[in-house]
């Protein structure tokens, strides 16, 4: 019994350790410590295979994110500059849209702005040609006003000459005289227009400065202007000076 009893309560020097500090160990307190070994057991058996899943799905997760977030899991960066040019298309932002549209209506800007600065030149150029040919037109009418005053005062000095004889002869070859700038308008072929002389009369136009001739027949009245005596068809004008010259000094006889 006694060998029974150290082996239920321990060795000798535990025994004589618990007897002096007043514990005596009964049946009780033998299975009591054998009750909490077994759920010692049974707690640690349920925190294993509790705590283990949870243990392992952390660890999924912490693998996962890490592959999320590590730089080395994902793909490369798309390229910038120019070889993002030639690579996939890119998602453009409402900031470079914004951009983009602002540099497109500049550029319009700009080419309708030289648009009207060659117009505006252009329109520059044809004017000062206009107002060359003008003043070239101006300086020949005058310089045949003169050459028409010039003959007119010579005509004036000459002495008159009388023809008694056949005086109605002298009268149809072409009697009658007048100095003064001959022009030309868009009129019938062969036909002019006089400020007095009636209509169906027959005049012979000569220049003063060339001494070319032409004729024509008057069919058209023109207004009385101060130095212009005769207006012209084309096709009677160029007989005497070029369409250029405008006006021309002539010598009229009809």
């Amino acid at each position: 019994m006694a060998h029974a009893r150290l082996a239920n309560g321990g060795s000798p020097t535990r025994r004589k350790y618990l007897a002096e500090k007043g514990i005596v160990l009964t049946p009780r307190h033998k299975g009591q410590r054998l009750n909490h070994g077994r759920l010692l057991l049974a707690g640690g058996a349920v925190v294993t295979f509790v705590a283990a899943p949870l243990v392992m799905l952390s660890a999924a997760s912490g693998v996962a994110s890490n592959a999320v977030t590590t730089p080395s899991s994902v793909a490369p960066p798309a390229p910038t500059g120019p070889a993002a040019l030639s690579s996939s298309p890119r998602v453009l932002t409402m900031r470079q849209v914004q951009l983009m549209e602002a540099r497109l209506v500049l550029h319009r800007q700009a080419a309708a702005k030289a648009a009207a600065h060659a117009r505006i030149r252009a329109a520059i150029a044809l004017a000062e040609a206009q107002a060359a040919r003008a003043q070239a037109l101006a300086n020949a009418h005058a310089a045949a006003v003169r050459q028409a005053q010039e003959a007119a005062a010579a005509i004036a000095a000459r002495p008159a000459t009388h023809h008694h004889s056949a005086p109605h002869k002298a009268a149809r070859s072409g009697s009658h005289h007048r100095v003064g700038l001959a022009t030309y308008y868009y009129w019938h072929s062969g036909q002019c227009a006089s400020p007095w002389l009636p209509h169906g009369t027959t005049v012979t136009i000569r220049n003063n400065a060339t001494g070319a001739t032409a004729r024509c027949v008057v069919t058209d009245t023109q207004g009385n202007i101060p130095g212009h005596i005769i207006d012209l068809d084309p096709s009677v004008f160029t007989k005497l000076a070029s369409l250029s010259a405008g006006a021309v000094g002539v010598t009229i006889s009809w």
